[in-house]
């Protein structure tokens, strides 16, 4: 990313002013850039068909340092419709509106539709509730294809051991994916291991709840699956220790299971932590599974690709709008005093070690921005102030505080304040002692 940061050294106010415009300049480009990268005013949701073959016509493969790599083709889709293809992906709401903006600026887009603009993308539909509530119709085709593929495994992956299979899950799997359920080694694996896990949860949840009988035998089933389960250790606990580990969280179970809950034995920190533990390699164990699944893991690494290409697009496009507004703010910064001499020219700050300057013969000028400073009222602080265009004259319309002449022997510094003008330049004052405190 291009950096726009820049010192001056010579002093020379104008070639200053010059250079910050130039900035901006080229900020504006490299924004603009990125903006017809992302084609936005031309992207919908209506343009996304959840094929797996419509998202992958937007990908070629090239060699990349020796290796075969996924790489967005120069002529797909906008970013933010291709990622939509494989989940929801929302656009960052800071960058919707800045988009927008530029696109209004530009008469691409109309006003009113500024706070609508991109907000479609995103918003998310659970197949399982749309099931619920409407079988007839349901219909997997209607999802991104990640979306789709997480319900339809789990779904058939659930009903091996017990619950609903859904038929459309089964043929979208098979018809999408070459997903055979029946023989897949990795499905069949993935199978037994949630089933394990809503065991275990069951267990945990309804065991001071269940009678005896219910308890036992749910904590048999446990064994049984966790008995033909084929997993693998890793270096924090290998498969032997995972075995002896939940063995003796199911002894510790079976042994309370006639006691009530204030009788009960506890396992000791240790072995709760080591149970986790293995709860824990088990469950990351199932959730690599699906990657096994040739036609997913391709879709996958599509995606990532997509998902690098749309974070960086947008992180750039953040910073290029920070970078404006910064620069922008420098432009409209005044002088901590007004004098005929100075006042138009002085139109940035300067940094070095952390302070705010800009040398002139006389001294060092500092530079605070004036938003509101002749709308503060001297007295109350409140921004609510009229000011008579005729006379010159300030009132408060809060605390009725009023500018005018006054006997130059009173102390407090507002009554010094005689006029509007004055009132502006007291605050603005005000805010470089403020500025010099905080530093």
């Amino acid at each position: 990313m291009y950096n726009f940061k820049t010192r001056n050294n010579n002093g020379n106010l104008q070639n200053n002013k010059n250079r910050m415009s130039q900035k901006m300049i080229k900020i504006k480009i490299y924004i603009d850039a990125i903006i017809l990268k992302l084609n936005p005013e031309n992207v919908s949701m209506q343009n996304i068909d959840y094929k797996y073959d419509s998202f992958a016509k937007n990908f070629e493969q090239i060699y990349k340092n020796g290796k075969q790599v996924w790489e967005l083709k120069s002529n797909s889709k906008s970013v933010i419709e291709v990622c939509q293809f494989f989940k929801y992906k929302k656009v960052p709401i800071n960058a919707r509106l800045n988009i927008a903006e530029r696109l209004i600026k530009g008469k691409k887009l109309a006003k009113e539709k500024k706070n609508d603009f991109l907000s479609e993308f995103g918003i998310s539909k659970s197949p399982a509730l749309d099931y619920k509530n409407d079988k007839e119709n349901f219909n997997l085709a209607n999802y991104p294809l990640k979306v789709a593929f997480d319900y339809a495994w789990e779904n058939c992956a659930k009903a091996i051991h017990e619950g609903e299979k859904i038929e459309q899950c089964e043929k979208y799997l098979k018809d999408i994916f070459d997903l055979d359920t029946a023989t897949n080694p990795a499905f069949q694996k993935y199978a037994d291991l949630l089933y394990f896990k809503i065991l275990l949860g069951r267990l945990k949840a309804e065991f001071h709840k269940t009678d005896e009988a219910t308890n036992k035998n749910n904590i048999q089933k446990l064994r049984n699956v966790f008995r033909d389960l084929n997993y693998y250790g890793d270096k924090r606990l290998n498969k032997k220790q995972i075995q002896e580990v939940v063995n003796a969280w199911f002894c510790n179970k079976e042994k309370n299971i006639a006691k009530k809950k204030g009788e009960e034995i506890s396992l000791t920190q240790k072995e709760q932590d080591n149970f986790s533990l293995a709860m824990q390699i088990i469950g990351q164990e199932r959730g690599g599974l699906k990657t096994r699944i040739e036609k997913y893991k391709t879709l996958t690494d599509m995606f990532k690709v997509c998902a690098s290409k749309f974070g960086k697009q947008f992180a750039d496009l953040r910073d290029y709008f920070n970078e404006a507004y910064e620069v922008d703010k420098d432009l409209h910064l005044v002088p901590a005093f007004r004098s005929v001499d100075n006042y138009e020219k002085i139109v940035r700050r300067d940094k070095k070690d952390g302070d705010e300057y800009v040398n002139y013969p006389f001294g060092i000028v500092r530079f605070v921005d004036p938003k509101y400073t002749s709308k503060r009222c001297p007295k109350c602080g409140n921004i609510n102030v009229s000011r008579d265009q005729k006379t010159n004259v300030v009132k408060c319309n809060v605390c009725k505080y009023e500018t005018k002449v006054r006997d130059s022997a009173e102390t407090n510094n507002i009554h010094f304040i005689t006029d509007g003008d004055q009132n502006g330049a007291y605050h603005i004052s005000l805010k470089a002692l403020e500025n010099l405190n905080n530093k």
